[in-house]
């Protein structure tokens, strides 16, 4: 995340994925954030498809925002973009481009509301950030040149006993 409001309201970047409507994230009070953006890092690979966000109050809200995607948090692709969301307290969607392999993802609001004219861009926000992942992708298969030989320890000789007799 680019910054968080964490003194007195309690607006910590941490509460935009914990899964409830009742905490938020917002960008630094009384600064005009240049950078604003919020990363994830998920588990581990995941085919994303879209967001769910949820809006907090007006300040902060986002109106334009592109989605970044990463499998390594170095070089980033951009993946998907949203314009014109309403200012209004609804959850929107933002869908990605195509569902995408990463590892990490960057919201990047381009375009904020604001409280009155003089926060219009100012501020990041919003009560709750979702992801969907699309389970149905299946990883190809490495190639031959992807695997590595694997070794077969030597088996110790079998020992030859006694010869079993006949029975009459």
């Amino acid at each position: 995340y680019s910054t968080q409001q964490s003194d007195g309201i309690n607006h910590a970047a941490v509460n935009f994925i914990d899964s409830t409507v009742n905490t938020a994230w917002h960008t630094r009070f009384n600064y005009t954030d240049p950078n604003k953006h919020y990363t994830v890092s998920f588990d581990k690979e995941r085919y994303i498809t879209s967001l769910e966000y949820t809006p907090t109050g007006r300040n902060g809200r986002i109106k334009n925002a592109d989605v970044y995607t990463s499998l390594d948090g170095e070089t980033w692709v951009k993946s998907g973009s949203v314009t014109g969301l309403a200012d209004n307290g609804s959850v929107k969607s933002i869908d990605l481009d195509e569902a995408t392999k990463c590892k990490y993802l960057t919201l990047v609001p381009t375009e904020t509301y604001g409280n009155n004219p003089g926060e219009v861009n100012m501020y990041a926000s919003g009560k709750m950030l979702s992801f969907f992942e699309d389970t149905t992708i299946e990883e190809e298969p490495p190639t031959e040149e992807e695997v590595p030989p694997v070794e077969t320890p030597e088996q110790p000789p079998v020992e030859e006993g006694p010869e079993t007799p006949e029975v009459p």
